[in-house]
């Protein structure tokens, strides 16, 4: 869903022919790759949204709770590491701003799913490894940001130094 939305958003060109094959070509292998676990959640009911809907609440319907939202956010730290979490939302605020396509792809990619997780937590909680496949962009989008700013890259270093450290 983020690269449909960067798809109709985010277009500065007018679409060429070309790109309308490119687009279609990419939905249809998008499509052909799900087609086995569609046709299977078909056959079964759509197990795997019930399923998923059932984790999803927790009973006490929408009453929003800052506490789950911030424990949530909190163990991201753990999920893509202290400082990658801190980069991906640097990144993330500077992709925003005008950066080149390929930020703004990775940034369509990773935010989405982070913010729709989010909303889960502060509304009826979430697990922490719910929001991971945004991490697949998004570790993506944290590193450019590192590797492009030297200060960075030494504070990740003392970071995983220091973590290192503990763990021994």
């Amino acid at each position: 869903l983020g690269l449909l939305g960067h798809a109709l958003l985010t277009r500065r060109e007018p679409i060429t022919p070309a790109r309308r094959r490119s687009a279609l070509l990419a939905a249809g292998v998008a499509l052909l790759t799900l087609s086995p676990n569609l046709a299977w959640n078909a056959a079964n009911g759509f197990v795997t949204l019930t399923h998923l809907a059932e984790n999803a609440d927790s009973g006490r319907g929408l009453a929003p709770d800052p506490t789950d939202l911030i424990e949530f956010l909190a163990a991201q730290l753990a999920v893509i590491g202290p400082v990658a979490f801190p980069a991906l939302l640097l990144a993330a605020w500077g992709a925003r701003r005008g950066a080149d396509w390929r930020a703004r792809l990775l940034l369509w990619a990773t935010l989405p799913l982070l913010a729709a997780m989010s909303v889960q937590a502060l509304l009826a909680g979430a697990n922490v490894n719910w929001a991971a496949p945004a991490y697949v962009a998004g570790s993506i989008l944290a590193a450019r940001l590192l590797l492009s700013r030297p200060r960075l890259v030494a504070a990740q270093a003392a970071v995983g130094a220091l973590s290192l450290a503990l763990l021994l």
